[in-house]
């Protein structure tokens, strides 16, 4: 008798120490912190500077380019799980696609699209202009417009592609080949800069300018033109773009 009673003394107390730890339990579940929630898909981060992108369209586009804007000039914002395959059975795409080469997936995307988009040349007509791939895997890869070797200014695509190196964006703004377009510079650079001279601040002058041979896309099209870069001084930095035929400042930022 005195085992069992014993016995249900123990018992009695096991239960009485279980209910008053149960309370404990309960905060201390409380307290603990939230499981990691599923990362979410990264935004797409600015574009190259001299890469004016503009987002055109609602979030449900697919697949598809607006219409050229007064026929100079071509926004592009194409979107979809995979815009990339109708090449998905060409034997070169996928090997491009198992060694990982994205800025050739890139360009073999582009040259795809580049009937629709007015490009004759797009072998010539693009250039890498940077390539990275962020911390969930995605590769975004820019590309330059270009027109016999010269740099067509805030003109250009980037490609959006996932792991797998399907392209899931593509976006942009480019101007059709600009056949007929005289890249032959009528005046010098040391002409270009002579109007930016005079319209520095003070007696800066143009000393320090630099300049280099841009496609520049003004309200009447493309024209043949001077970057001019200067710095009066050291908080400053102007950008200036001038008519490589008459000297004309075409636009200051």
């Amino acid at each position: 008798m005195k085992h069992i009673s014993l016995a249900k003394r123990l018992t009695v107390s096991s239960m009485w120490l279980l209910g008053s730890l149960a309370p404990l339990f309960l905060l201390t579940a409380c307290a603990l912190p939230e499981p990691p929630r599923p990362l979410q898909k990264a935004s797409l981060d600015a574009p190259p500077a001299h890469l004016d992108v503009i987002h055109v369209g609602e979030k449900d586009d697919q697949s598809r380019s607006t219409p050229p804007i007064s026929g100079k000039d071509r926004k592009i914002f194409l979107k979809g799980d995979d815009l990339s395959a109708n090449l998905a059975d060409d034997p070169a795409f996928k090997q491009l696609r198992k060694e990982n080469r994205y800025d050739q997936i890139a360009f073999r995307f582009v040259a795809e699209k580049a009937a629709g988009w007015g490009i004759k040349d797009p072998e010539k007509e693009f250039t890498l202009h940077s390539i990275r791939t962020d911390e969930l895997s995605m590769t975004h890869v820019a590309l330059q417009q270009m027109y016999r070797h010269i740099p067509v200014w805030n003109r250009g695509v980037t490609v959006h592609l996932n792991p797998s190196g399907q392209v899931y964006l593509a976006e942009g703004r480019i101007i059709p080949t600009p056949e007929g377009l005289n890249t032959v510079p009528e005046i010098g650079p040391g002409d270009a800069m002579a109007p930016v001279a005079r319209v520095l601040p003070g007696d800066a002058g143009c000393a320090s300018c630099q300049a280099e041979s841009v496609i520049f896309i003004s309200d009447n099209g493309p024209r043949m033109a001077y970057r001019i870069t200067a710095a009066p001084d050291l908080s400053q930095r102007r950008i200036y773009f001038v008519d490589a035929g008459t000297a004309e400042i075409l636009k200051e930022q």
